[in-house]
């Protein structure tokens, strides 16, 4: 008696670490999402004056981007200056991108976030389940400190690199690739100025795309979880099916899975409705700052350049192996359904409701970049092999006009 009581007590301890682990993860993205105005998942969130002064902050920055090329290309008659200013300008149109999808899908963000917390709530007492439940919490946070860590490196090193630099070898270096009109950057003033406004906007930045891409990982790792708890569901039908052979004990648990696997395609349509755009937006932006970042490292005019090159290669293969990972999950659905699940053991109006599941599982949705092409590591080579191209035109182009 002891021993059951103890095993009661340590099951449900588990499941209130998973369901609170998931509300910490869900709190700290809303903490970082508020510091830049945007926690759309506030039930009566409006649009107040930090999220002004971001949206001014990002029209400010690509405003100051085309006065820096045009004061190099127009003035200067400098071409290079086109890619410098483009480096970082990737990072802001997806951070925008991310601020306008967010609040304009705030009810979709909000409904789906809403399901996944009654999903925790619902299975959270049923051993069975625990552990799928436990290991999704545990990859959330896992993944939620290595993005925290990225960022935090990255904006770290971009600031505090060209300052090192600039003692070392007595240069004056800047944060980002950007001038302020009117303001002489060659000036102590002006440099300091420069520098202080490149810093703001780096950290703010930070802050905003780290809260944003959280909120897409959370929703993608989640989806397998409902794959899993769709496993276990055709697990428990098939013992009850091998027992008892009664349609009227299996319908009840086969509506009950083939309403799951409906819940599952949703799931998936939902993210894919709210994300296109912003997965289009990040892919795109992200090749064109490594292929501008690459020319800057080349001509050596940003010194902490390599950092955001990693930084690019890194979530560029993070938002391609998501979607991955949500083919690999759709390919697992049809194993469940026609391999996992005893459908012979079925009456012939059961076998009936699995192949229509089995014909929906057989076309699923899927994960795009803007309706255009899949999310998925396969894009994610194509997209090197193209980077790669890149690189070669622009080697055999430097050199030719070296000489």
């Amino acid at each position: 008696m002891i021993l059951c009581i103890s095993q009661y007590i340590q099951l449900k301890v588990m499941a209130n670490n998973c369901v609170d682990r998931f509300n910490k993860i869900i709190n700290v993205t809303r903490i970082m999402s508020a510091l830049c105005g945007a926690d759309v998942i506030r039930a009566n969130y409006k649009m107040n004056l930090l999220t002004w002064l971001v949206i001014f902050a990002v029209n400010a920055f690509f405003g100051c981007t085309i006065y820096t090329i045009y004061m190099g290309m127009v003035v200067d008659g400098d071409w290079k200056v086109l890619l410098q200013a483009l480096s970082l300008a990737g990072s802001a149109v997806q951070g925008y991108s991310k601020l306008l999808s967010s609040i304009y899908r705030r009810l979709v963000m909000i409904s789906m976030l809403q399901k996944l917390d009654n999903i925790y709530k619902e299975y959270q007492n049923d051993k069975s389940y625990l552990m799928i439940l436990r290991y999704r919490t545990d990859l959330a946070f896992k993944l939620l400190k290595t993005v925290m860590w990225i960022y935090i490196i990255t904006v770290s090193f971009i600031v505090v690199y060209p300052l090192i630099y600039g003692l070392l070898y007595n240069e004056k270096g800047f944060v980002m690739q950007f001038l302020l009109p009117g303001i002489d950057p060659s000036t102590q003033f002006g440099y300091a100025l420069h520098n202080v406004v490149h810093v703001c906007l780096m950290i703010l930045g930070g802050f905003g795309n780290f809260a944003s891409d959280m909120y897409i990982f959370i929703y993608i790792i989640n989806i397998p979880l409902l794959k899993d708890i769709l496993k276990l569901k055709c697990e428990k039908l098939n013992q009850v099916a091998l027992k008892a052979r009664n349609p009227k004990k299996t319908m009840p648990l086969l509506k009950e899975i083939v309403e799951w696997h409906q819940n599952y395609n949703t799931f998936v349509q939902q993210v894919e409705e709210v994300y296109y755009a912003v997965i289009f937006v990040q892919v795109l932006t992200s090749v064109v700052s490594i292929c501008c970042t690459i020319f800057s490292i080349v001509i050596h005019s940003w010194p902490a350049a390599f950092v955001y090159l990693l930084y690019s290669i890194i979530m560029l293969y993070a938002y391609c192996g998501l979607g991955n990972l949500v083919e690999i999950s759709n390919d697992e659905v049809i194993n469940i359904i026609y391999c996992d699940c005893l459908w012979y053991e079925l009456s012939v109006p059961e076998q009936k409701l699995i192949i229509l599941m089995l014909r929906k599982a057989q076309k699923p949705l899927t994960l795009t970049i803007g309706h255009m092409m899949p999310l998925s590591m396969s894009t994610a080579l194509q997209l090197t092999k193209a980077i790669y191209s890149y690189m070669m035109v622009l080697l055999n182009f430097l050199e030719t006009d070296d000489i």
